[in-house]
C-alpha cells in the first residue's frame, strides 16, 4: 500500500468513528475488502500488459475482474449509503438527497468498470483514440444532451442529472464493448 492509501484509510476510519459501532465495523471491513481487491485488481491489469493484450481471453478475465469489482462496490455503496452521508452531513435533508445520489450512481458501477478497463486494454496496445471518442461521446453525446432535455424541456427534477450519468456510462460502456469484441485492438502492433 502506497502512503496515499494509508492516509485514505487513516482518515476513513476516523470518520468513522462519528458512526455508530456496527457500521463503523462494516465501513472498515469493507475498506479492508476494497485495498486488497484493488490490489489483486491491479496485479491482473499488469499482467496483462506485460503480455501485451495479446490474448483475448486475458483480458475477457481482467474485464470480468473489473466487473465484479465494480458489481461488489456498487452493492456497498448502494446498501451504505446513509452511513456514509452521515459520515459528513447532519442535516437529514442533505442526507437523505445524497442518499439517493449515492444510490443512483451505484447503479452505474458495473459499467464504469467495462469502461475502466476497456480504457486500460486500449490503452495497453497502444490505441488511445477509442477511449477518447467513447468519452467524448459519452459526455457530448448522450450525458449532457439528456440532462439538458430532462431537466429544461422535460421539467424533471435534479435526479434526472444522475439518472443521466447513470445511462450514459450504460451506453457508453455497452458502445465500447461492442468496439472491443470487433477484435481490431488484437492486430496493433506497438
Amino acid at each position: 500500500m502506497n502512503a496515499l492509501e494509508d492516509l485514505l484509510k487513516t482518515e476513513c476510519r476516523y470518520m468513522m468513528t462519528f458512526i455508530d459501532d456496527h457500521h463503523a465495523v462494516i465501513l472498515d471491513q469493507l475498506l479492508d475488502l476494497i485495498a486488497a481487491v484493488q490490489g489483486l485488481h491491479d496485479r491482473h491489469v499488469n499482467d496483462a500488459a506485460r503480455a501485451g493484450l495479446t490474448r483475448p481471453d486475458l483480458a475477457d478475465q481482467a474485464l470480468l475482474l473489473s466487473i465484479g469489482i465494480m458489481v461488489a462496490l456498487g452493492i456497498a455503496i448502494f446498501a451504505l449509503a446513509r452511513p456514509i452521508m452521515r459520515i459528513y452531513f447532519e442535516n437529514t435533508e442533505t442526507i437523505a438527497y445524497g442518499v439517493t445520489v449515492l444510490r443512483i450512481l451505484a447503479v452505474s458501477f458495473p459499467f464504469v468498470g467495462i469502461y475502466i478497463m476497456l480504457e486500460e486494454i486500449y490503452a495497453g496496445v497502444g490505441l488511445n483514440s477509442p477511449a477518447m471518442i467513447v468519452s467524448i461521446g459519452h459526455a457530448w453525446v448522450i450525458e449532457i444532451p439528456a440532462i439538458y432535455i430532462l431537466t429544461q424541456v422535460f421539467d424533471f427534477n435534479q435526479d434526472a442529472v444522475w439518472w443521466s450519468i447513470t445511462a450514459a456510462s450504460m451506453l457508453s460502456a455497452a458502445g465500447f464493448y461492442w468496439y472491443y469484441r470487433r477484435g481490431q485492438w488484437l492486430n496493433v502492433k506497438v
